[in-house]
Parts: structure tokens; sequence; C-alpha cells
């Protein structure tokens, strides 16, 4: 029995996401699986709806499991002195949520450790692997600047 089936989630329908987002976030899914690219728009859009609906949706959890470190990992590979300054804002903006998204998550699975049967050792954090993601790229050295994050080359 894995983690999930142990300490179910809590799922609200009040206010599901719209179909425009689970379009969105179908279309990214599917373009990362066949050609393993993303619109640097839709990348931070699909992780600013996920971040919204994390707590409420199967889909925004789903979504995030399964393709939140292959954007954050794509966004990473670019280099800075070849994008222009909205593809850097698109980078920083998704590095954010990212780690606001982890943040949240985080924050779920206390909450589920509390319910489970055999305590806290009974849930996991999927999303924990993209923040090593974010701070061990190997070719890419990240630096805070005035409350950024930005890459420098090495």
């Amino acid at each position: 029995m894995n983690s999930e089936e142990a300490v179910p989630y809590i799922w609200s329908e009040c206010q599901p996401p719209s179909d425009r987002v689970l379009k969105v976030w179908s279309e990214v899914g599917n373009k990362l699986d066949k050609e393993s690219t993303v619109v640097w728009s839709q990348a931070v859009e699909t992780l600013q709806e996920a971040n919204n609906y994390l707590r409420i949706s199967r889909e925004a959890r789903d979504f995030v499991e399964q393709y939140m470190g292959q954007i954050v990992s794509i966004l990473l590979e670019q280099q800075p002195l070849k994008v222009g300054q909205m593809e850097r804002r698109c980078v920083q903006e998704s590095l954010t949520l990212a780690v606001t998204i982890i943040s949240n998550d985080l924050e779920i699975q206390i909450e589920r450790g509390r319910r489970a049967p055999r305590g806290p050792n009974d849930v996991s954090c999927r999303t924990l692997d993209v923040l090593a993601c974010v701070f061990l790229q190997k070719e890419t050295i990240l630096q805070g600047h005035q409350g950024k994050l930005e890459r420098q080359p090495p």
C-alpha cells in the first residue's frame, strides 16, 4: 500500500480548475511527453495554476508531480546570455512558483502525516526532488540578488 492509499488526500470540488486550466495542463504535459519542450509563458501559467489548486485538485497534484521537475530542468538548461529579458523573467517566476509549490506541498504532507495511522513516516513529499534540481544544477550557478534568483555562468 503506497502512502496515498494509506493517507488519502482531501480534495474539494467547491472551485475545481476551469476547463481552460485543465486544457493547458494537458497541452503542456503532452508537449513535454512528446518533445521535452515547454513554451516560456506556459511554464509560468501552468505552475501558477497548479499552485492555486494544489490543495484542492487531484489534477493539480498530478501535474505538479509529473511535470514540474521537467519544466524546471528545461528552464535551467537555458543559457542566460542567449535569452531575452522576458525569458529570464519566465525562468525567475517559474523557479519562484516551484519553490512555493514545494513549500505548500511540505505543509500538505505534514498534515497528511498527522492523519497517518503509522505516523509521519507513512507519507512522502514527491515534489522535494525538484528543489534539489533548482539548487544543484550542475552547469548553473544560482545567485541571489535583491531578492531575485538568477542564473550566472560558471
